[in-house]
This record gives structure tokens, sequence and C-alpha cells, in this order.
């Protein structure tokens, strides 16, 4: 495997050039990206340093003064960090832990009794110091304007959410989260799915085996097979998933020497079978379960549409890290992609090719009306080649009309370049001058120190 070099600084600034930028269509799904400033925004402004919050804490720890001593420790040593921001140090999370079990090890002597005593107590300490000071009603109000960048899946989760700032308009994010109401009904609704998704799978399973003339158990242990083949697989969102599926299934058909149109009654149905995850109910699931914060239930919600820089040839594949070699993805597209060649991806997404070039004429817009510097001016032409070429012309952009514009504006542009080029170099000769200038007056300097010491030692040979 090819080791992957770190982003020279260079190429770093020339793809924050193109992450700045506002409004940037995503080159696969075509939603807007979002800036990664705004999810910071977001995320941040429900954080609270921890040394502000601890005074929730000494009904709580009243008894437990050792454990209210280690983090006022902590908040003093990290004035403006949050709770979550501290513990993102693995060594102030485990001494935080350690000083819980320590105080429960005088209590009991099972370990497994001191460690689920200890868990639950933290996770009433990282409650209390995390909840967001705001309702959940004000939260969801100010988050409407991020609902625009939200994939679909995330909407359903946003708008249930909203549901539950009706319902309990005084709690925070995380104490939503963290209700046992919120969670049993998740869970049950989340077995539910799961079992309908399973007959669902079974039902089009058998139209298959009948259609192919197998058992039901040999074809279905054929898709099992595919599925366990391609660790990722699962990963990826449904139409890659059933893309790669079909395209598998494919060679097992071959055996089979069906007719044409039976093949196709074959493909339909597995077009049919459900990779659909309850997006919803696992993600209040995971909130109780990894126990969320406001911070992180904000953050898993909006962050899947921040945008990222692509790596059109994969490094994993020796593509080059350089700014032709990349495009604007927003995360979940770049996730989703993983290092799956174009050649292929684009027959799951045919979308992309349309999106490739609505993202190429933006930034050729912005370039050539001066709102993005010129340090870009070449992005355009170079990234279209590298779609060309990696994809065998299947993505061409045109960027016909943006070549010629670039040459005429460069040409308008060529005196005052050349100008600016002569004044360079009448300030670069000038420089040469006085640093000349400079030697000359510290090779005199020289002389005259070497010359003192000389002077010095002869007069006190002749004192001898």
């Amino acid at each position: 495997m090819p080791i992957i070099k770190p982003t020279s600084p260079a190429l770093t600034s020339r793809i924050n050039l193109l992450k700045s930028v506002s409004r940037v269509p995503c080159a696969c799904c075509g939603r807007e990206t979002l800036l990664p400033s705004k999810r910071q925004a977001a995320c941040t402004s429900l954080e609270k340093p921890l040394k502000s919050v601890l005074d929730r804490l000494i009904p709580l720890l009243k008894n437990k003064q050792n454990i209210l001593k280690a983090l006022k420790k902590f908040a003093e040593a990290f004035p403006n960090l949050s709770f979550d921001k501290i513990l993102e140090n693995p060594a102030c999370q485990n001494a935080i832990n350690n000083s819980i079990k320590q105080f429960y090890g005088h209590k009991t002597n099972s370990k497994e009794k001191r460690d689920d005593l200890a868990k639950k107590l933290f996770a009433k300490i990282r409650t209390n110091v995390t909840q967001d000071l705001r309702s959940a009603s004000t939260v969801m109000k100010r988050l409407e304007s991020f609902k625009k960048y939200l994939t679909e899946d995330n909407l359903q989760i946003f708008e249930q959410l909203e549901i539950y700032a009706q319902k309990y308009p005084r709690k925070s994010l995380s104490e939503i989260v963290h209700s046992d109401e919120v969670y049993n009904f998740h869970k049950t609704r989340q077995k539910l799915f799961l079992q309908q998704k399973n007959d669902k799978f079974n039902f089009h399973i058998r139209n298959i085996s009948r259609i192919v003339k197998q058992p039901f158990k040999e074809v279905s242990q054929q898709f099992y097979e595919i599925i366990e083949k391609d660790p990722l697989l699962l990963h990826y969102d449904n139409k890659t998933k059933i893309g790669k599926i079909k395209n598998a299934y494919k060679e097992i058909l071959k055996q089979y020497n069906l007719e044409e149109r039976k093949e196709e009654k074959v493909l339909t149905e597995i077009e049919k079978l459900p990779f659909e995850r309850p997006f919803v109910d696992n993600f209040f699931i995971r909130a109780y379960e990894k126990d969320y914060t406001d911070t992180t239930v904000v953050d898993a919600l909006i962050n899947p549409q921040e945008r990222s820089f692509e790596h059109i040839i994969p490094q994993i594949s020796n593509g080059k890290d350089n700014i032709e070699n990349g495009i604007i993805l927003c995360r979940r597209c770049n996730s989703t992609r993983s290092s799956i060649p174009y050649s292929e991806y684009l027959q799951y997404h045919p979308e992309m090719i349309e999106n490739t070039q609505k993202q190429i004429d933006y930034f050729a817009r912005l370039i050539l009306t001066g709102k993005l510097e010129a340090d870009l001016m070449d992005w355009p032409i170079k990234v279209a080649k590298t779609l060309v070429n990696y994809t065998d012309g299947v993505v061409n952009c045109d960027i016909s009309a943006y070549r010629k514009k670039a040459l005429r504006k460069i040409e308008k542009q060529l005196p005052e370049l050349q100008k600016e080029k002569k004044e360079i170099k009448a300030q670069q000769q000038a420089l040469w001058q006085e640093l000349d200038a400079l030697k000359i007056e510290a090779e005199k300097n020289r002389l005259q120190r070497e010359l003192y010491n000389n002077m010095i030692n002869l007069l006190k040979t002749m004192n001898l």
C-alpha cells in the first residue's frame, strides 16, 4: 500500500481557498455544502466552560468531595474548555474515571458493581456539566437555517427533534436523548423495522429463487456471501449498495443461462431489496447509549453536509496530492464514495456528471468576476482534464467558454503584470545594491577590528 504523504502548506492554502467560498454545490449530490466555520459556530455556541458550570455538581457530589476536587483541578487547568473538550484528551478522561472508581472502591468489593456505579455516576456528571442552558425549542429554532443543507435522512432526524422540542420545550437536547421514554420508543420501533426488513428481504430472495429455479437457501447464501466479501458495502448509500450487488450477481447469473427477460426480472427484484437503515431510530439509540451532549447532537446532525476536499484519483491508488486532483464534496458523499473508481461509482450516481459541471461553472464565474483569487485561475481547466482522463471521457466538463474568457482576462492584465514584473525587478536590483554596500561596510569594519587587534598586540609586545 502506498504511503499517503501529508498535505503540503501550499496545497493546503489553495484547498482552503476552494473551501472558503460560500454556497458551493457538492459535485456528487448537488446540495449546497456547509462551511466548516458555520458548523463549528453552531456547535461551539452550545458549549460552556467546565469552570462555569461546576456549581451544578455540588448537590450531586456533596458526599464525594475527592471527585469534585479532581474536576475543579481540570477546570482550573483548562479554564476556557468545556467538559467535552477536556475529555477529548484520554489522559483527562482516565483520571476522572479513576477518581470515581476509587470512591466506589471503598463501597463495594465487586469490580463489576463498582464499574457499573462508576459508569452511571460519570454519565450523570457529564449530563449535568454539558447540558445546554437554553431549551431544545430555542436551539431547534436557531438551527432552522441549517435545514437546507441536510440530507434526506438527517432531515427526518431534524424533524423528529423538532417534535420532541415541542413536546418537551423546557428540556435541553441532551436531556431529551437521554430520556428512557425516548430511548425505549426508538428501540421498539427499530426492532419492528428490522423484522419487516428481514421479511421483505426473504420475500424478494424467494422470488429470485423461483426465477433462477434454485433453492431459497442457496440463493440467500449467495447474497450473504456478496455482502461479506465487501466489508464497506453496508457503509455505502443505497444506490451504491444495490449497484454493487447487481454487478456481483450478474456474474452468478451467467451460470444459469437465463433468457434476457428473466435476467431483467431478477435485476428488478434486486433493486427492491431493502437496504435502508432506520436512521432516525439508530440516531436516538446511539445518542442515548453514547451519552450525547447538546453539542454532539447538533454536530452529528449537520456534520455530514460539511464540505471536504475529495481526491478524484484516490491517494491509495497513487493519486497525486495536488489541487487539480480534487473537487469539493460534502462529507457524506466523500465517505460513501470511499476509494471506488469513478468508472464504477458513476454507474450508481450518474447525476454526478451534471453536478460536477455545475461546481466547475460556479467556481469559474467567481474567478472571472474577481470574487475568487486569481491563484485558482488554472483550477477549472486542470481539474476538468483530470476528470476526463480518469473517467475515460465519461465526465467531460465543458470549459471551452471559461478557457476563452480566462485567456482574454490574462491578455488584458498582461501589460499590468509586465509593469509589476519590472517594478519587482527594479526593487530586487536596489536590494542587491544595498546588500553589496552592507557587505563592503562589513568588510571595512572587519579590517578595522583586525588593525585594532594588531596594534594592541604590538603595544603589549613593546611594554614587555
